[in-house]
């Protein structure tokens, strides 16, 4: 998946659904996709809204996002060869 400025919020949640979790731990104000109305949100919401809302730089969260994916599969790589 390509994640720009414009992916929605959703369609990253839907890839990867482990990474709401790991964001909140960095970034707490994401705890709100928890709640009815931010699954609503992120339904519609890109990455560069939710940068805006929050007062974030969207490159820097699409750099965050990135890297937590590729941690994930190094990890899920490493585990997965200790079979």
């Amino acid at each position: 998946m390509e994640i720009t400025k414009d992916t929605k919020i959703m369609d990253i949640i839907k890839e990867y659904p482990w990474l709401p979790d790991k964001a909140k731990e960095e970034y707490p104000e994401l705890k709100q996709v928890d709640t009815p109305i931010g699954r609503m949100m992120a339904k519609k919401l890109t990455l560069a809204d939710a940068a805006k809302m929050g007062n974030f730089d969207v490159e820097e969260i699409i750099e965050k996002i990135k890297s937590y994916i590729e941690k994930y599969n190094e990890e899920k790589s490493t585990a997965g060869s200790n079979n």
